[in-house]
């Protein structure tokens, strides 16, 4: 119910770590599971335990999955339809966690829409510690069977060895998510400990009996407390998975070890009431409709959401869920699938009593949502940007767009108000929109560089080597995004280009609160570079953050500008943020659906960036009127050519086509 109301309130802010309290249960059941059949029978009987690993997981998994898919095929665009489909395969192969690192970590794909299967990444993480840890306890056992001939204690063999497992996996995800915070999230590798300590927790079962009673209510309610505190203290950019997720977890571990091994357990109501377990049957069924009921719901309904929005998504994931539960899920786990038997649908039956608890439960629930509802902050889809009301004063675009505008800025903007009169999409667009939003924002040889962690003097440089001018572009994806565009101007004649812009790493001081390594190094190299070659002109292109103080980040650009020392110095703001065409373009949308406002938290940032940087001495140049009207509207495209694939990063095409008015821009400093 956290990750739910996470999800679609965005509230509790940490929500998100019902995931690893639930990898501790799991961790802690399945190990006990193997442990208790080793000690019966002498062995692990793998045949069985992956029959009823896909009994339980996959019929509701597959359901899920076969009708995502299908339903993005009518709700989204061909692209982002497509990619769910692939986010299927993957999910369905148990490799989701590797699919999102894989997106995560690619900045052409980084700033796109959530895949409605994205939630499936705990799922594969799951799935493959359990490929895993069977296999090595078993192992194990044979081993030290051998050399102590069976006086060795199974659990205590496999209780040491998940130790040193447990605190190499969480040494590696405290260093990992320091390093590379976007892989540590999906990585197994960094989440593997969590699991790890529910499994030295079912190792240790055989003495938990032997706690005192009065220990266990006051255990209980120490962890229900810090699972309850973690909903609300933790945030997912500083220090998760490690060592943050430390909280949930050992919260979680507190509340098993004092529920394990007594039939006493009142002093656990919050949890095994009639309510919270018919929550708990529902659950898996629940977690996996609950993420693209979300996302297709904001599809359908991106400009209404609100409190109905909300109530009508969450009773359609409920409703969704308890019937996948009754009819599927349920069925198939007591049914004799795999095991030689046929016809385990022949008797389908929901008992009264669940049905009973199951309005119960829609009640009780429904009334949690209604409450959450009314103090929660709206939706964000993660990986997007709040936005801010519209503004219509100051004008955002005047300081740029000047009475004095030259004749290239003047046409453009004659184009952007003709194409916000268009009321259907124009056949002639180059390319489609289809084909826009599933393109990069640079072309190959642009987009490596874009990659290169510090590259030489020599690397990544366009025009004569031996021109006697040099251009220099700096920033993230934005910066890499201008380089086609700036190419026409600055890689001929007595010019020569150079791109030192890395997708994910702003040219500026403490841009993000979870920089890697690599950014760190990059910028310093490319400090160096510019202290070394003292271009003509540094051209200056970030992407601006999706929070923080718009007075901070500015000075964190002027900052790093200081210390490059560049002889002259031209600042281009990023693009507006408006909608995101990936999401705003599917069947049956027409492109006033895709047009949009520049609105405050925008203007408030290219005006602290112009302040900041003109006190520095820097030429600031504002490119919303390459991209919006005079009075801050801006089309999704402009006479054949579409403006965006993503919701800041312009086509290839579009960058060719305002080449010229970017040019006219910056062209007064040289």
């Amino acid at each position: 119910m956290a990750v739910i109301l996470d999800h679609l309130l965005g509230w509790p802010s940490g929500g998100f770590v019902g995931v690893d309290i639930f990898f501790v249960i799991s961790g802690f059941l399945i190990t006990g599971l193997l442990l208790r059949e080793h000690e019966r029978t002498g062995r692990i009987a793998f045949g069985s335990f992956y029959r009823r690993r896909i009994k339980r997981i996959l019929p509701a998994a597959v359901l899920v999955l076969v009708g995502t898919v299908i339903a993005g095929f009518f709700i989204f665009n061909k692209v982002r339809a497509w990619n769910t489909f692939w986010d299927g395969i993957w999910a369905f192969l148990f490799g989701a966690n590797w699919r999102q690192t894989v997106v995560g970590t690619d900045y052409f794909a980084a700033g796109g829409p959530v895949s409605p299967l994205q939630h499936y990444w705990s799922l594969a993480v799951e799935e493959q510690f359990y490929f895993v840890w069977p296999w090595l306890m078993l192992a194990l056992f044979a081993l030290t069977g051998r050399l102590y001939k069976g006086r060795a204690n199974p659990r205590v063999v496999a209780g040491m060895a998940m130790a040193v497992l447990t605190l190499g996996s969480l040494a590696w995800s405290i260093w990992d998510t320091a390093t590379n915070p976007s892989v540590a999230y999906f990585s197994t590798f960094s989440r593997a400990w969590e699991l790890g300590v529910g499994a030295l927790l079912a190792c240790s079962a055989s003495i938990l009996p032997r706690m005192r009673s009065s220990w266990r209510p006051f255990l209980a309610w120490i962890g229900i407390a810090g699972m309850v505190a973690s909903l609300f203290l933790i945030d997912p950019q500083k220090n998760f998975p490690g060592p943050s997720a430390l909280l949930p977890v050992l919260s979680t571990a507190l509340v098993i070890a004092a529920g394990t091994g007594t039939s006493e357990h009142k002093f656990l109501w919050p949890l095994t009431n009639p309510v919270s377990r018919y929550i708990g049957d529902v659950s898996y069924s629940l977690y996996l409709w609950h993420f693209p009921v979300i996302i297709f719901a904001s599809a359908l309904n991106a400009d209404k959401q609100g409190f109905f929005h909300n109530m009508a998504a969450f009773t359609a994931m409920l409703l969704l869920s308890v019937f996948a539960y009754h009819l599927v899920e349920d069925p198939i786990r007591k049914s004799r699938w795999l095991s030689g038997e046929r016809h385990w649908l022949r008797h389908v039956s929901v008992p009264d009593s669940y049905k009973v608890t199951a309005l119960a439960a829609l009640a009780t629930v429904t009334a949690i949502v209604v409450g959450a509802a009314m103090v929660a902050k709206p939706p964000v889809e993660q990986g997007s940007l709040a936005q801010p009301a519209a503004v219509s004063a100051p004008n955002p675009t005047a300081s740029a767009a000047t009475p004095t505008a030259g004749p290239e800025v003047t046409a453009l903007q004659r184009q952007i108000a003709t194409a916000l009169s268009a009321t259907s999409w124009p056949e002639n667009l180059i390319p489609t929109m289809d084909e826009a939003v599933g393109n990069h924002e640079a072309p190959a040889g642009v987009a490596e560089c874009g990659k290169t962690v510090a590259p030489s003097l020599t690397d990544c440089v366009w025009g004569d080597v031996d021109a006697p001018k040099t251009a220099v572009v700096v920033g993230d994806s934005v910066g890499v995004a201008w380089v086609p565009a700036l190419m026409g101007t600055y890689a001929k004649g007595d010019w020569k280009l150079l791109m030192r812009a890395q997708f994910g790493c702003p040219f500026a001081e403490r841009a993000a609160k979870n920089e890697t390594a690599d950014c760190a190094k990059h910028k310093q190299a490319t400090i160096s570079d510019v202290q070394q070659i003292k271009p003509d002109l540094l051209i200056v292109a970030n992407n601006y953050p999706d929070s923080g103080d718009a007075p901070a980040w500015a000075r964190g650009g002027t900052a790093i500008l200081a210390k490059a020392g560049a002889k002259s110095t031209v600042v281009l703001s990023s693009p507006p943020h408006d909608k995101d065409v990936q999401k705003c373009y599917k069947p049956g949308s027409a492109p006033r659906d895709c047009v949009s406002v520049v609105n405050s938290w925008y203007t408030d940032l290219t005006f602290a960036e112009r302040r900041a940087f003109e006190d520095a001495g820097a030429k600031y140049v504002n490119t919303t009127p390459l991209f919006c009207s005079s009075d801050g509207i801006c089309p999704a495209f402009v006479g054949e050519t579409p403006v965006k694939l993503d919701q800041v990063h312009m086509t290839l095409w579009y960058g060719e086509k305002v080449a010229p008015a970017l040019n006219e821009l910056i062209r007064p400093l040289p």
